[in-house]
């Protein structure tokens, strides 16, 4: 049972919103938000490309943050292998049956940030092996993306 409060009461994390705004502003965040997105969506298609898989959304249905479709495998065991085998730090996620690698790009990650966890999944996927039972891959049917965006980096 989830508590129905909200939280300690702690109401520093509201105080604390008039700085980050400005701190937004005097950083060029709209800038910074629009090259993440270019870099996440660049990223999906180079793990589309991987796996053969259409994108699961369209490009302008995420910010910096997206869902890649992953063929059957395990999810966790490739979470985990991402992470022991290359020090990357990724979601991932089981809905509707299907797999995904949620991808979260943020101001401080690059290309080279990027690319690490494209070649890391060009390895891992054919060593994480089938699915656990109750896991699946992508459904066949998803919307149809865009190319990649080029050497953009935030």
């Amino acid at each position: 049972r989830r508590p129905r409060g909200r939280g300690t009461g702690d109401i520093s994390a509201f105080l604390a919103v008039p700085a980050a705004i400005d701190f937004q502003h005097r950083h060029g965040w709209d800038r910074i938000r629009r090259e993440c997105h270019a870099l996440a969506r660049e990223t999906r298609d180079r793990i589309d490309g991987l796996t053969g898989l259409a994108p699961v959304c369209a490009n302008e249905d995420f910010g910096q943050m997206v869902a890649v479709a992953l063929p059957p495998c395990d999810a966790e065991r490739l979470r985990a292998a991402l992470y022991e085998g290359h020090g990357i730090e990724v979601a991932t996620t089981v809905h509707g049956g299907a797999s995904f690698l949620r991808v979260g790009l943020q101001g401080y990650n690059d290309c080279a940030d990027a690319g690490a966890l494209v070649t890391a999944m060009g390895e891992e996927l054919g060593r994480v092996g089938q699915p656990r039972p109750g896991r699946s891959g992508p459904p066949e049917a998803m919307s149809p993306g865009g190319g990649p965006n080029g050497d953009q980096q935030p």
